[in-house]
């Protein structure tokens, strides 16, 4: 497997919410590169007052799946305050669902302070729908009040999770997931990564899942190439680097087999390792995603 990287940009005007911007090489199919609907649900941000559920198919290398578009939108008096969440579970009964909530949970819970609410069993779409409309209420009940106190240059958070990439045997499915977020007119702080979910396993998939036991140290050698290739570091130096800046109390210095790995998902014929913001390297690089 080959070596491709890219970065999605960390510096977005505060407005262009929903904007995927990705720079680097365009030949890697990169679906935080263009939302195709984003162009449309921008312009009737501003007057939805209300939660939606629409049917949508994506297509997946040339076959269609059938989904669910699960939008809430939710403005306030201020034009530069409002919170808004999209995600596209499969339609019907899925395992998928269920970790499509999780995640959703979880990234949630940075915003709502841990005040989220999760049940483990429930795995329709309909589960799904409900669990959002539970995080907009303590959006609305409990965060939005505290910000109208505080908020002199504008708050916002956008979730948005969507199908990339499915196997031939429709056993694993790749999310897409991009979460921005802006207070007080400070520089938006973005979350983009990847996931992969198996229908026979019931879960996400890890590291482990992916990547045979035999492969996984060639495989770690090669995201650390591009990662020191991109510091413009021989390998040794990038992991004393790195070492530093993750944990500069640190006793012992990162090996090629135990240096972060954040999220990793199949994608197309390869895998796509994602990095949050200055986990890795400095914020201003944004969301490192590296192609393998």
């Amino acid at each position: 497997m080959g070596f491709k990287k890219t970065y999605l940009s960390a510096m977005l005007p505060a407005l262009a919410f929903l904007a995927g911007a990705c720079s680097g090489n365009k030949s890697v199919n990169d679906p935080f590169v263009d939302f195709p609907d984003d162009g449309k649900l921008a312009k009737v941000v501003s007057v939805v007052t209300a939660p939606s559920t629409t049917d949508t198919v994506f297509s997946f290398d040339g076959r269609q799946v059938e989904a669910l578009q699960i939008a809430r939108i939710f403005p306030t008096e201020h034009s530069d305050v409002f919170f808004s969440i999209r995600v596209f579970p499969l339609k019907g009964e899925s395992a998928v669902n269920m970790g499509l909530a999780r995640i959703i949970s979880e990234d949630f819970s940075t915003v709502a302070g841990g005040d989220v609410h999760y049940d483990l069993h429930e795995m329709t779409a309909r589960a799904v729908t409900e669990q959002i409309d539970y995080y907009g209420k303590v959006f609305n009940d409990t965060i939005l009040p505290q910000l109208r106190e505080s908020v002199v240059n504008g708050f916002y958070v956008n979730v948005d999770l969507r199908p990339a990439w499915v196997s031939a045997d429709n056993e694993i499915y790749t999310y897409s997931s991009y979460m921005e977020s802006c207070t007080g007119g400070a520089p938006a702080e973005i979350s983009c990564y990847y996931v992969s979910f198996s229908t026979r396993l019931g879960r996400q998939m890890t590291f482990e899942d992916l990547v045979p036991a035999a492969e996984r140290h060639s495989v770690r050698e090669k995201l650390l190439a591009g990662m020191a290739k991109d510091a413009g570091m021989t390998e040794d130096d990038y992991l004393i680097w790195l070492t530093d800046y993750f944990n500069p109390e640190a006793e012992q210095r990162f090996t090629v087999d135990d240096f972060p790995v954040a999220y990793v998902a199949l994608y197309n014929s390869g895998l796509v390792f994602s990095y949050p913001q200055g986990m890795v390297a400095p914020v201003s690089k944004g969301c490192p995603l590296y192609f393998i």
